[in-house]
């Protein structure tokens, strides 16, 4: 995975460091934690980038969350991780 945050504030163009996630395995119908987002990063567009193997074939997935949309307005209860959550489809 690969995640990055990029936007502006007061005129000034802000971008967060790229960071890169690997997991082995995330066993199926289960769920894994890579990074918590710091509240001071949902002014900005922050972009996520997935790839993952079924078999043999490699997928990628992109998911792009606008600014201020990471918000409590938009939580929902995730069962599977007992907690709430931004849900991004």
């Amino acid at each position: 995975m690969v995640s990055r945050g990029q936007g502006e504030q007061d005129g000034q163009q802000q971008k967060t460091s790229i960071l890169r996630h690997y997991l082995q395995t995330v066993q199926p119908k289960s769920a894994a934690l890579i990074e918590t987002i710091d509240k001071s990063l949902f002014h900005l567009v922050n972009e996520f980038w997935v790839s993952y193997y079924i078999g043999s074939t490699i997928f990628d997935k992109r998911f792009v969350f606008v600014p201020e949309t990471i918000c409590e307005a938009n939580l929902t209860y995730v069962k599977e991780l007992d907690m709430e959550a931004v849900l991004h489809s």
